[in-house]
């Protein structure tokens, strides 16, 4: 994942290393909606504080008074009000999210740009690629390898673990 800070303090940079491996993302959306979010969450939490200096003040108040009775409205009002800041804040918050998954990390300025995958630079190579090994078997196919590594367990587990494993990438840009 991109780190967020660098992505909010040097968008242009990042704008540029994603160009460079031609990925299509927005980076000019995410900005707009990581912003909108911000508010939101700022808005929310003064909200919050609001209700909880009502609350303090209505504690004070004799039951019943008048006085008591209008912090009794205010305090609905501004439940009401944080009640619809967070189902706000928590539907722009999956949007960012999914938005924010989707930006790749950028490549080191030394990174030759190219047209295609044909003009990768090879920096080492070991073993004969172009050599076929008759008896090769992959490596799930092994005799021993279900009885030390439990694949199917290792699936689970990281299926819930991880924070993208539900995105899904475009065949063209597979990791």
């Amino acid at each position: 994942m991109i780190d967020l800070k660098l992505l909010r303090e040097q968008p242009e940079l990042v704008k540029q290393g994603i160009a460079k491996k031609k990925f299509p993302c927005d980076i000019d959306a995410f900005l707009a909606l990581d912003r909108q979010r911000r508010d939101i969450v700022t808005e929310a939490e003064q909200a919050r504080a609001g209700q909880k200096a009502a609350n303090n003040l209505m504690s004070e108040l004799p039951k019943g008074s008048a006085e008591f009775k209008a912090k009794v409205a205010e305090m609905k009002a501004l439940s009401a009000k944080v009640k619809e800041l967070v189902a706000k804040q928590d539907e722009v918050e999956a949007e960012w999210k999914k938005l924010y998954l989707t930006i790749p990390n950028i490549p080191t300025p030394d990174v030759p740009v190219g047209l295609s995958d044909e003009d990768n630079i090879c920096l080492e190579m070991w073993g004969d690629a172009a050599r076929a090994y008759p008896n090769a078997i992959p490596h799930w196919e092994l005799a021993w390898f279900e009885k030390y590594i439990d694949f199917a367990r290792g699936t689970k587990i990281t299926a819930r673990a991880s924070p993208c494993s539900w995105v899904t990438w475009p065949a063209s840009s597979a990791p």
